[in-house]
């Protein structure tokens, strides 16, 4: 610190000590690497510090109210202002003993410790982007960027008019999708049939402004169903439409959808588009990824299934609109709308999904609705009924 004024705090290494004062091994915090953004979720700082004056008394001192982590709000506060450096060497013993403090105040110690570090993300304008998840059976902190944030670049980008995205290129994978470009036109046709559904299989599906995906449906289809298989989110900044039929219209890409500021719909029918893993029906249902029994889906799909912890994001900055008396819906993790949605005469579904969820769906009468559950162990159970309706029955967290 005498030669290097930039350098405001150190911390040491520490041993752990039974309570005969036995070394038992370097504590496990010595093993974590520092840096602010660390210390959010890390008490890595913990214990022997040196640090100048002058900042002490620059961010306040220790803040007498905050018993059993005063500490670890002063080191938070004191890396906003200055480095912090580590000293590998061990000159502090931490005696273990169940009767500490720490031990029998473990519960409030970590609820006060989250308070800390929410103020910290207020302090730095993180509030509105990060989330903070405690495991209170560990007091393991895990900070999360909110799901939607990761998306305003590229659609800052794209309302602007600089991203080119992805083309349209069918998977590899037997569902016999076949993709024909003909000018700034994509003819979709091939695909799998079961029944009145047609699926088909992308390796990735994207429009830039102009361009066209255009579905080839027949008039005994009721339902196209469209995959993304390529863990990229698709990028639409162009028209979806159909052609031939009037079949609803289902896009699956659990990596995330993006509507950029050019993109439209022009279809017959309604309209789904969703970051799920899979679309059920009665008999079985239709995964994102890997292998589908096509044959057994009939009938109209009735449920999503959500698997993962942070289903991707729905982003729509242009104009999505269906035809009167159709259904238009939105349905990831976050969705994020900064453009325009119509449903003359029927329902818009805008709804934030937690994780793990299985989303059923019916339409009684004419209104559109959702309803949430967790997932069940088999999801190729039956749910429910098929219902003769495109859409389900829900009260998730709409946006």
């Amino acid at each position: 610190m005498a030669t290097n004024r930039a350098i405001g705090m150190v911390y040491t290494d520490y041993f752990d000590v039974n309570q005969q004062g036995q070394i038992l091994g370097y504590g496990h915090r010595c093993r974590i690497p520092y840096s602010p953004e660390r210390l959010l979720v890390d008490f890595m700082t913990f214990h022997f510090r040196l640090l100048r004056r002058s900042l002490y008394d620059h961010v306040g001192g220790v803040a007498r109210s905050l018993n059993f982590v005063e500490d670890y709000d002063l080191c938070l506060r004191l890396s906003e202002v200055t480095q912090i450096h580590h000293l590998p060497q061990p000159l502090y013993y931490y005696r273990n003993y169940s009767h500490n403090a720490s031990q029998q105040l473990r519960l409030e110690q970590t609820l006060r410790s989250r308070a800390v570090v929410l103020w910290v993300l207020q302090r730095r304008g993180m509030a509105n982007t990060h989330q903070l998840d405690v495991d209170i059976s560990t007091g393991r902190f895990i900070l999360r960027q909110l799901a939607w944030m990761a998306f305003l670049p590229l659609l800052a980008t794209l309302n602007a008019g600089k991203v080119e995205a992805q083309a349209i290129a069918p998977a590899n994978d037997g569902t016999n999708t076949i993709v024909t470009p003909v000018g700034n036109q994509f003819n979709i046709t091939g695909g799998t049939r079961a029944g009145a559904n047609l699926f088909h299989s992308f390796q990735q599906f994207g429009l830039s402004p102009g361009q066209i995906a255009n579905f080839l449906a027949e008039p005994q289809l009721q339902n196209i169903l469209g995959r993304v298989v390529g863990n990229t989110p698709s990028v639409i900044d162009g028209q979806v439409q159909i052609s031939g039929g009037t079949p609803n219209l289902f896009l699956l890409n659990p990596a995330g959808i993006i509507f950029g500021a050019n993109a439209s719909l022009n279809v017959p029918a309604s309209f789904m588009a969703t970051t799920a893993n899979s679309i059920g029906f009665a008999s079985g249902q239709f995964n994102a990824a890997g292998a589908n029994a096509y044959a057994a889906l009939t009938g109209n799909p009735d449920r999503l299934i959500f698997m993962h912890p942070q289903p991707g994001a729905i982003v729509n900055a242009g104009s999505l609109s269906v035809p009167s008396g159709q259904s238009l819906a939105l349905l990831g993790g976050t969705v994020v709308n900064t453009g325009t949605l119509s449903a003359p005469g029927e329902q818009i579904l805008v709804a934030a999904v937690p994780g793990s969820t299985l989303v059923r769906f019916a339409q009684p009468g004419n209104l559109l609705s959702l309803e949430l559950q967790p997932p069940i162990p088999n999801p190729r159970s039956p749910i429910l009924n098929p219902h003769p309706s495109p859409f389900p029955n829900c009260s998730p967290e709409e946006t």
